[in-house]
């Protein structure tokens, strides 16, 4: 996908709305969304930081991916913060055994 110039003078990702003030912007956060992309395919692509954070469990670090992606997309200023917020919003952490655990 190619990093775009809008007619309003800002910078988009391919067809998506023109939101960065930079094309150095538009290229970090399209950086960003494929370094994600291709991390959540296959868990031994994951850093082992992240393995163990999420109990080696593929279906969450494939959902903490999918908010960081719409961080990206959305333009945030940080789409890092902006998954974990979300990914907190919907799991928590058990008080004792320290396994991620759906909120209700």
């Amino acid at each position: 996908m190619p990093v775009l110039k809008c007619l309003n003078g800002k910078w988009k990702i391919d067809a998506g709305i023109g939101i960065y003030n930079s094309k150095a912007l538009a290229d970090k956060a399209y950086a960003g969304y494929q370094a994600y992309k291709h991390i959540s395919q296959a868990l031994h692509l994951v850093p082992v930081w992240m393995q163990r954070l999420f109990e080696h469990r593929l279906e969450l670090i494939k959902e903490w991916v999918e908010f960081y992606r719409q961080g990206v997309e959305e333009g945030t200023s940080d789409p890092l913060a902006y998954a974990w917020i979300k990914f907190r919003e919907k799991w928590k952490k058990a008080k004792y055994s320290g396994r991620w655990i759906k909120k209700s």
